[in-house]
């Protein structure tokens, strides 16, 4: 046999050895059935021991995955999930016993909620095994674990900087969490500097009367580090001075996290939820005069009320060139009660930009929030490091704008440039009984008057029938809830 002969026999041979191999592997795929049977029939199936159920959140926390142990001769598994958080009234999460051929399942997450899963083996008529006459249950929370519980009538300055533990408590990352008592009453005399530790400062999201804390003229809370606010009233009114605030970075940033474009980098996300904030006359964020890059910045399901006349009434980092590389609001309303004189609602340093902390990308979202009387005659935005950046995105969905912004909104969110990606949608600016000129920009923008009901008094209920057709603005002012 000549070379050429012998390497197409040769050639054939593979060839025919991998197809032989393939048919092997599929075989074994259709047998599959039996390999997870482990010869287990003819009996009646147990469900998954409860014991080796496994909650798993996803990085971003939007979503949990629950795995379970395989049961041998199974036919697949009846699973549910409830959230339980009302132990009396469980809430389903998903679809009721829905049918899973595998051993995983994923749920959408909340967060600071209590979960049981229901996970019943099925049966299999191949091998005569009959399904489980009962479900596994298991349980898991989304809170994390309490630290410390601070007594009502406590001054959080000086109770919680005595038990703040001296070396950083990461828990998984999460960090530690500080309970307040449903219905308490605190005061905050002084800076409270949680520093490097990351804090869950919460009450509980099914209090029937939230925490309050008052400030003091003195008080305010920082961090340089992830911070979490959740379920507490604020009330923040006896700050008068031009330097008060409910909310800073720490004064005193820590060295090891700066960058080579000295920004002071705050990687895990600064949160405020489900709190109402009856505000200093100075900022709600500040940047204590640091050059701080916050990585992540959300509020959400809040109401802040301010009477301020300050530079940047909202948010100003300017003062030390910070800036905040991902800015959410949702959920929440933003008011002042005065016209005020401020000549920016928000204001970074104009260094700061994404790549520069080091990120691909940052973004400027407001989603399904209420603002009136912000920046009234003034400037909504100065952040001129953001403005015409191409990895910038700018999103508005849902707000409602009355009175604010001086008929100039969209224009200085985007900074008065091109090039930020935009994304628009059933968006309301309203000002001085007209439409807002901001249809240059936004298009898809209600040339109607929102019709809140009684915004002088903070009553937002909304009335007017294309942003009542498109539930806009704050989700608690919609007559349905509101009312």
């Amino acid at each position: 046999m000549n070379r050429k002969h012998l390497s197409t026999a040769i050639a054939r041979c593979l060839i025919a050895a991998a197809c032989l191999a393939v048919t092997s592997a599929c075989l074994q795929g259709y047998d599959s059935d039996e390999t997870f049977s482990a010869g287990v029939s003819g009996v009646t199936l147990s469900s998954p021991n409860a014991e080796g159920i496994q909650f798993t959140a996803s990085a971003d926390r939007s979503t949990v995955t629950i795995t379970w142990p395989i049961v041998y001769g199974a036919g697949g598994y009846e699973v549910s999930l409830y959230d339980i958080d009302d132990p009396n009234n469980p809430e389903l999460v998903g679809e009721e016993n829905e049918i899973i051929d595998g051993t995983s399942i994923s749920r959408s997450l909340e967060e600071d909620t209590n979960y049981e899963v229901h996970v019943r083996t099925l049966g299999n008529e191949r091998y005569n095994n009959a399904e489980a006459t009962e479900a596994s249950v298991a349980t898991w929370s989304s809170l994390v674990p309490t630290y410390a519980a601070v007594p009502t009538g406590s001054d959080l300055y000086t109770y919680i900087r005595d038990i703040l533990p001296a070396d950083t408590l990461y828990n998984g990352g999460d960090g530690i969490a500080i309970d307040l008592a449903d219905g308490g009453e605190y005061t905050l005399s002084g800076v409270l500097d949680f520093g490097d530790q990351i804090v869950t400062l919460r009450g509980s999201k099914t209090a029937s009367t939230a925490p309050r804390v008052t400030y003091t003229e003195d008080g305010r809370l920082c961090t340089r580090a992830g911070l979490s606010i959740k379920n507490i009233d604020f009330d923040c009114s006896a700050a008068t001075s031009s330097t008060s605030y409910f909310l800073s970075g720490s004064s005193t940033p820590n060295e090891a996290t700066r960058n080579s474009n000295n920004f002071y980098i705050i990687n895990d996300p600064i949160v405020v939820q489900n709190c109402h904030i009856n505000g200093p006359t100075g900022f709600i964020f500040y940047n204590n005069r640091v050059k701080y890059a916050f990585l992540n910045l959300l509020v959400q399901d809040c109401v802040v009320t301010m009477n301020s006349t300050q530079q940047g009434c909202l948010i100003r980092l300017n003062d030390g060139d910070g800036y905040i590389n991902n800015l959410t609001f949702r959920n929440s309303t933003f008011w002042n009660t005065t016209e005020g004189t401020a000549n920016y609602a928000m204001r970074y340093g104009n260094s700061g930009r994404p790549d520069r902390a080091g990120e691909l990308s940052g973004g400027v979202t407001f989603t399904n929030s209420t603002f009136y009387r912000i920046a009234y005659h003034n400037q909504v935005a100065n952040w001129g490091g953001i403005a015409g950046r191409s990895n910038v995105t700018l999103t508005l969905t849902g707000n409602i704008f009355l009175d604010c912004g001086n008929n100039d909104i969209v224009r200085r969110l985007l900074g008065g440039r091109n090039g930020m990606i935009t994304s628009f949608r059933n968006n309301t600016y309203w000002i001085d009984g007209a439409a807002s000129n901001e249809s240059s920009y936004d298009n898809s923008a209600f040339q109607s008057d929102p019709q809140l009901r009684d915004p002088e008094n903070g009553d937002f209920t909304v009335q007017g029938e294309a942003q009542l057709s498109a539930r806009t603005g704050d989700p608690r002012w919609l007559p349905e809830l509101s009312e």
